[in-house]
C-alpha cells in the first residue's frame, strides 16, 4: 500500500487502541486512508455493536479527520440532531456524525485515535 508514514502511523495507533482484528483500511490513492473500526458496542438505544468509519487524509496532521460514518440503521428511536444525517460510506448506507473538533489547530489533541473516541463518547452520551 501507499501510505504516508503519518498515515501508516495514525492506523497502527488505531490498531493499538481498538485491536487489530477490528479495524481494516484501504488505500485512497493518494497516501491516505479510508478507515472502518468494526465491533464498536453502544447502549440502548442503538442497535449494537456498529462500525466507525472515516477517511485519514494524506496530509494530515495538517487536516481534519471528518466527517464519521456508523450503520445506517444505529439508533432505534426517532432521534434527530444536526450533526447526524443519512448518507453512504464507499456506496454502503450510512449514517454521517459530522462533529467538528474544538482542537482542530492542535495535532496532538485530533489524532485518528482521539477523533475516534471523541466520536464514541459523543454517540454514548446522545445515548
Amino acid at each position: 500500500m501507499n501510505l504516508t508514514d503519518t498515515v501508516a502511523i495514525a492506523i497502527r495507533e488505531l490498531q493499538d487502541q481498538f485491536g487489530a482484528t477490528h479495524v481494516s483500511y484501504d488505500d485512497d490513492g493518494s497516501g491516505g486512508a479510508y478507515v472502518r473500526i468494526d465491533n464498536i458496542e453502544l447502549p440502548a438505544p442503538y442497535n449494537s455493536p456498529t462500525w466507525l468509519a472515516f477517511h485519514i487524509p494524506f496530509c494530515i496532521p495538517s487536516a481534519l479527520i471528518y466527517p464519521f460514518f456508523v450503520r445506517h440503521d444505529l439508533r432505534t428511536d426517532a432521534f434527530t440532531h444536526v450533526a447526524v444525517r443519512e448518507a453512504s460510506w464507499r456506496a454502503t448506507p450510512a449514517t454521517q456524525i459530522s462533529l467538528k473538533p474544538k482542537n482542530a489547530s492542535d495535532p496532538e489533541l485530533e489524532t485518528a485515535v482521539q477523533r475516534a473516541i471523541k466520536v464514541i463518547a459523543w454517540l454514548k452520551a446522545a445515548a
